[in-house]
């Protein structure tokens, strides 16, 4: 209802937007680790689709960074039209 509420609630999705982008490096980072090792070999014998798995997660992590950050921005937007 006031500005100060739609800056916390901004600054809440820029924090999980944050969050989700740093999650997204992650898995990132571990599909090129499984690639180098080569998928289903010695690191995971029983886990075929590993590097697709680790890639969807990153696509989907990256969606929420921008929904989220869509968010925070329309929050702060609203911030400076509250009186």
């Amino acid at each position: 209802k006031t500005a100060a509420d739609h800056k916390a609630i901004a600054d809440y999705y820029y924090a999980e937007a944050a969050k989700a982008r740093a999650k997204a490096v992650d898995h990132d980072e571990m599909a090129g680790w499984y690639r180098k090792a080569g998928e289903g070999t010695k690191k995971t014998p029983y886990a075929p689709g590993t590097i697709d798995h680790c890639e969807r997660l990153v696509t989907n992590y990256k969606s929420a960074t921008d929904d989220l950050t869509a968010l925070a921005k329309e929050h702060e937007a609203m911030a400076t039209q509250v009186k």
